[in-house]
């Protein structure tokens, strides 16, 4: 493997970088190091894809062992993304454990390592305790779409592009869940089967719930797990909520995952707006133990979302009553305010594509 380092980060290592040398693509990556709240980051950015990897905290100590360490983060980051052992392997053994550092070359990926440096700074949300690989900082950068050539991919498809044609298979293999969810509005139907990884948090699945519904994330939201017809948790999304005493047990969602819960719980329900209050029934319909990606997917759906702030159920349905009657005084106006309010017709190829997105 060949890095290709920055003189700061070299700087750092106590070495000195050898000229730049000509290697197989695949096996390159240009590297440097930043600071982070008065820390040090490493971040190494793959020539081929412009996939991250990120290391942080990095003091004196791992500074001195950064060699053995690049390979294992290079590791645990794609296991965050769901890759079998097997293709991790297959892509370590073609790159090669063996770090050569060598001198920076070519200005446009300097150029991307300098724009991913700076995406860094504003990920420190994501930058966890004392973990060394920062998976969650790098899925954020990974997300971001290529700028080099005519590409429309994000790092993270590419990678997953080229490990398939190194192995000659899918790269991810995961359990997963399908649900069906339902949102509760009397009669009126909208409901989405979806296909979610059971190692997906419980913040995540809110995400994709959000872009499910074409919410826009404006208010709180919770989850009740059910068992045995009873509240077993509340999982909020802030401290805030947890301060409101229930007789149930509350946890603050961000670090809990689906198979803690699934499939054992009886149901689940997703409340969005407490003021509108929306609630979505969440039904696991089957568990599949090789689902070959760690993206949500809406499999079918129907019925439009309400819009944001509409009044719940009953502002919904007379919402819906003078948009069908066009001789109605409030016609136009309810019209314009629900384009404004981002309220139209469902298409799951849309919802697919916003899925393709949303950050896990």
């Amino acid at each position: 493997m060949k890095i290709r380092a920055t003189r700061k980060l070299m700087d750092g290592l106590g070495r000195t970088a050898i000229e730049y040398q000509e290697a197989a693509p695949l096996s390159c990556w240009h590297a440097d190091m930043l600071t982070v709240s008065q820390k040090h980051a490493v971040i190494l950015v793959h020539d081929v894809t412009g996939f991250s990897v990120v290391l942080y905290p990095v003091g004196q100590r791992e500074m001195a062992l950064l060699d053995g360490l690049v390979p294992e983060a290079i590791r645990e980051t794609l296991q965050s993304y769901m890759v079998t052992p097997d293709v991790i392997e297959t892509f370590l053994e073609s790159i090669g454990r063996e770090i050569l550092w060598t001198t920076t070359w070519s200005r446009s990926l300097v150029e991307r390592l300098n724009r991913k440096a700076e995406g860094l700074l504003f990920t420190e949300d994501r930058l966890v305790g004392q973990d060394l690989v920062q998976w969650g900082a790098a899925h954020v950068l990974n997300s971001m779409v290529q700028q080099e050539g005519r590409s429309s991919l994000s790092a993270e498809e590419l990678m997953m592009q080229k490990l398939r044609e190194l192995s000659g298979k899918s790269p991810v293999s995961c359990r997963a869940a399908k649900l069906q969810v339902t949102l509760i509005c009397g009669d009126y139907d909208a409901v989405r089967t979806l296909m979610v990884p059971l190692s997906m948090t419980f913040t995540e699945l809110h995400h994709v719930l959000q872009a499910s519904f074409d919410w826009q994330d404006y208010h709180l939201h919770d989850f009740r797990i059910y068992r045995d017809d009873a509240i077993e948790v509340n999982l909020v999304g802030d401290r805030e909520s947890m301060e409101f005493p229930e007789s149930y047990p509350k946890l603050l969602e961000h670090s809990i995952t689906l198979e803690e819960y699934l499939p054992g719980c009886d149901r689940l329900v997703y409340t969005y707006d407490y003021g509108d209050f929306w609630e979505h029934l969440i039904e696991v319909v089957e568990i599949v133990d090789d689902y070959d990606s760690r993206r949500a997917l809406c499999l079918s759906g129907q019925g439009d979302a309400p819009p944001e702030d509409v009044g719940g159920e009953p502002g919904f349905m007379e919402f819906l009553r003078i948009l069908e009657d066009p001789k109605d005084p409030k016609h136009e106006e309810a019209k314009a305010w629900g384009t404004l309010q981002g309220y139209k017709e469902f298409s799951i190829e849309e919802l697919n594509a916003k899925l393709k997105h949303v950050t896990i």
